[in-house]
């Protein structure tokens, strides 16, 4: 019964899929596949050019600006050309992503801003709204690089004729042209995030010329010697000072805190003792999985503090669980018996459904342990009886539907998504124990 129960809960609720690879596998190619979860278009590059990627990631860099230089370079080299022949369509789409992304971004972080001119932007996974908003952008770039890598050349707009939109269209002056070319060098991120604002605002243009002029700036691309002065920098806050002048662990977790907040909190909160664990696996030379030992951090740090959050925020996470768990049966619903073993794979997070719920559950659950990790113990828990009671009668999950869980291969994509579903429902549950079973459900160890 024990085993049961352990198997039904693990299926409300998911382990980080970050530290779920194929360790044999070429160790390049789980960078690739990595990418896509930070710059969707340079894994898109990497994946037609592994020659470049082997390059890239074998020869190594000596400082961020030089990493920095060497991927504008890459995206200048073989994303731009693409981009600058894309189809009306899809570099819309573009441009209107950028729109937004401007407007969140000169709200929420305006130094980021130099993105628009350089294609860089510290510390950018810090910031939900400009995260998300800086993945839809590359998604939709990475879309437009497909698009146009087996199209024609259409033509360079001369400049005259950019001079015209910019002016004429656009309703920018003769210096904001000028700075738009300059930027960021002399030009303030507060001008910056104005100019990108107007750049990208394509639904002021007649339609027959917002396919040409989004062609036209996409293929400028961004300038591998642009460089933000250093007179110029505001003063940086701690993190900004680690991106600066990263280690191999600082930058591990800048590329973790975009992919699994939840995770990356649990580090944070533990630093001494995750740089300790990276530093034995990487000295071990392989012999030892970082991500054993990094499942083991998160169940002896972050499964407690989730057991002792409060019940909105533990509701919210369930709520959260149940909707990946649809956006699964809806779009890739073999993905639904990934969930019952704990896993959600690359190919259904390659679906942007997916992804975005996926990474909502994940931020919910950061929230979820930063709450709960101040507080004390709850003072009741759920007993095993209660646990199956709840599962059997509230949340309509038979025995027998139990044992078909524990033949993967039998079951239908079909029965699988109906149970997982049924098992990360809250409306089902009592009012009065939602709260805690859905901390039991979300801090559940097996």
């Amino acid at each position: 019964m024990k085993k049961i129960l352990s198997l039904l809960a693990a299926m409300a609720l998911f382990a980080s899929g970050a530290f779920a690879q194929d360790a044999k596998k070429d160790p390049l190619e789980g960078v690739v596949r990595f990418m896509g979860r930070i710059n969707p278009l340079l894994q898109a590059i990497y994946q037609d050019h592994m020659d470049v990627a082997r390059k890239v990631y074998g020869e190594g860099w000596a400082d961020v600006y030089e990493e920095r230089r060497i991927l504008a370079a890459v995206i200048r080299t073989y994303g731009t050309p693409a981009l600058s022949r894309a189809s009306d369509s899809a570099v819309i789409s573009v441009m209107n992503k950028n729109a937004a992304l401007a407007e969140i971004v000169a709200e929420k972080y305006p130094e980021g801003c130099e993105y628009f001119f350089t294609g860089n932007m510290p510390n950018w996974a810090l910031v939900p709204e400009v995260r998300d908003g800086r993945m839809a952008d590359l998604r939709a770039k990475a879309y437009a690089y497909q698009d146009g890598k087996f199209r024609a050349d259409t033509g360079v707009m001369t400049g005259d004729k950019q001079y015209v939109i910019m002016t004429q269209y656009l309703g920018m002056t003769a210096d904001e042209v000028f700075k738009s070319m300059t930027a960021p060098v002399d030009v303030s991120d507060e001008d910056m995030c104005a100019l990108a604002k107007k750049i990208n605002n394509v639904g002021v243009l007649p339609k027959e010329l917002q396919g040409d002029w989004g062609r036209a700036w996409l293929g400028n691309g961004p300038s591998p010697q642009k460089k933000k002065p250093a007179a110029d920098a505001k003063a940086e806050s701690r993190a900004v000072a680690q991106e600066t002048k990263p280690g191999s662990f600082e930058k591990e977790m800048q590329v973790l805190a975009g992919i699994n907040p939840f995770v990356h909190a649990v580090f944070m909160d533990h630093e001494d003792e995750a740089r300790q664990l990276f530093a034995t696996a990487e000295a071990s030379g392989g012999k030892i999985d970082p991500r054993v030992q990094a499942a083991a951090m998160v169940a002896k740090y972050g499964n407690p503090a989730l057991s002792r959050a409060s019940d909105t925020i533990a509701i919210d996470v369930l709520k959260k669980t149940g909707e990946l768990n649809e956006a699964l049966a809806r779009y890739y619903p073999q993905g639904c018996k990934d969930l019952v073993t704990m896993r959600v794979s690359q190919s259904a997070q390659a679906i942007p459904q997916v992804k975005e719920r996926y990474f909502q559950y994940l931020e919910a659950k950061r929230l979820a342990y930063e709450d709960g990790k101040t507080r004390p113990p709850a003072a009741v828990k759920l007993t095993a009886q209660e646990i199956l009671q709840m599962i059997t009668q509230h949340l309509g999950v038979t025995a027998e539907e139990a044992v078909k869980l524990t033949k993967l291969a039998e079951l239908s994509d079909k029965e699988a998504c109906s149970i997982t579903m049924r098992l990360n429902a809250i409306d089902p549950v009592p009012e009065a124990q939602r709260g805690i079973w859905a901390r039991t459900a979300m801090s559940w160890a097996g």
